[in-house]
């Protein structure tokens, strides 16, 4: 009606990342010290596939957005809401191919790198050896079907308080579900998030000088504006937090 307008807007999203290695997603990762230090991580170099593949995932996100408009004399109303539903499986093997490190024994100084005595190697003379100084290996679910979803509402009114002071006052509601599992093979240890609760106030004042210097400032009637507004916002845990480090959260 003339009073009334409703928008109503969907969208969905849709990406993949689809990456294995070639000769198999089993292929150990190799590490070795190319420095004289006492540690297992000094200046260490890895040979093969990158430690970050391979990787499976799929994400989806639904969004459904309403927005209502009402007009009445010197007001208008505005209310809508945004309701997002999100997928993210994630299939994740890297931690599951075992990591070989070759560096420098523990206790061996690097006086004994140095001197060569029977137990000085460097990180590389171990790797030539076949010596390992630690294995690392990943166990348990590599898929994590996750799902998230969220609710933000808001109000606003526009006040036509007189001709030249125009006030916005309203607030908005923001919900974020805790993420899960699909099929509860684990959980991140996040709840809800539904206390964000945030207000909103503003302002836009037409000056309306007809004299003097404020007149010569501003221009004159309807030449300036001046506008202010507070409000709160709040930030989320991103998805990028749990695709990017997986089941090791």
């Amino acid at each position: 009606t003339p009073q009334q307008v409703g928008e109503f807007r969907y969208g969905f999203g849709n990406r993949s990342t689809l990456q294995d290695v070639v000769n198999g997603n089993d292929i150990p990762t190799l590490r070795y010290n190319t420095s004289l230090c006492s540690g297992s991580f000094c200046n260490s170099t890895i040979i093969g596939t990158s430690t970050n593949v391979p990787i499976n995932r799929r994400q989806h996100d639904h969004q459904f957005v309403y927005n209502h408009t009402y007009t009445l004399d010197k007001h208008t109303l505005k209310a809508g809401i945004d309701q997002r539903f999100q997928l993210l499986d994630d299939l994740t093997l890297s931690a599951l191919r075992g990591f070989w490190t070759f560096g420098v024994l523990p206790g061996v100084t690097l006086a004994d790198v140095r001197n060569k005595t029977p137990l000085g190697f460097t990180g590389w003379e171990n790797f030539l050896r076949g010596v390992t100084t630690a294995y690392q290996k990943g166990y348990g679910p590599a898929l994590a079907e996750n799902r998230f979803n969220e609710t933000n509402l808001y109000f606003e009114d526009k006040y036509n308080l007189r001709r030249d002071l125009v006030l916005h006052l309203g607030a908005r509601y923001e919900y974020v579900g805790a993420p899960r599992e699909k099929e509860d093979r684990f959980s991140y240890g996040y709840g809800a998030d539904n206390d964000n609760i945030e207000p909103r106030i503003g302002f836009a004042w037409s000056p309306s000088f007809n004299s003097g210097w404020l007149h010569r400032l501003t221009g004159g009637i309807g030449k300036s504006a001046v506008r202010g507004a507070y409000g709160i916002s709040h930030s989320r845990l991103f998805q990028s937090l749990f695709s990017q480090s997986g089941l090791s959260l």
